[in-house]
């Protein structure tokens, strides 16, 4: 009688299943093909990761950046926005400074949109842009200075002056920390359009 117990006991909690190998295989491709397209979302979609080598937006910029995307599909840049932007066969970073409808002139080692002088609080005192120029920016276009205005080759060095609505790839948030400058520059938005 004993006997037949266990056998029922053994009926009613059920046996365990052997699982097969295959599944273990095909459920840990599954999870790693998943995580390589939310990768590729994120970063070909969304998010873009750059390495900026040059030092045209030094010291505020240097190493790996991350942009968004998406930024400009739901609004225009900004002044004071740092972009990354295609010209010729290169993708540059830079920062806007002019809109379209703007009068940018370059004037005394400083910027100015129309008659009121820009407040560029995120260069240093010493930091003169050179140039005596006016430009009238078109409608679709953007006037663009690197941060590090000795070396920096911009709108005040290009052909074509400006850069296109078009051309341009995302808009920079976020620059990830070098082992010597922790703990990263986080690009934010701040009151009247500045960028810190």
């Amino acid at each position: 009688m004993e006997d037949l117990w266990i056998a029922d006991r053994g009926f009613l909690m059920g046996k365990k299943k052997k699982k097969k190998r295959g599944t273990f295989w095909i459920h840990t491709l599954w999870h790693v093909v998943s995580v390589f397209f939310v990768f590729y979302i994120l970063t070909q979609v969304i998010f873009g990761v750059f390495l900026v080598r040059e030092t045209s937006m030094s010291p505020n910029l240097s190493g790996v950046v991350l942009s968004n995307r998406l930024s400009y599909k739901v609004r225009d840049p900004m002044r004071g926005d740092v972009i990354i932007f295609q010209r010729k066969d290169r993708l540059l970073v830079k920062r806007v400074l002019g809109l379209p409808g703007d009068t940018v002139r370059i004037w005394g080692g400083r910027v100015w949109i129309g008659d009121t002088l820009v407040q560029e609080e995120y260069l240093a005192d010493t930091v003169i842009t050179d140039g005596n120029m006016s430009y009238q920016v078109p409608d679709g276009m953007y006037f663009v200075l690197g941060d590090n205005r000795d070396v920096s080759m911009d709108s005040r060095s290009f052909p074509e002056v400006f850069v296109d609505r078009e051309k341009i790839k995302g808009r920079v948030f976020y620059c990830l920390p070098s082992l010597w400058d922790l703990p990263g520059k986080v690009l934010v938005q701040t009151k009247g359009g500045k960028r810190s």
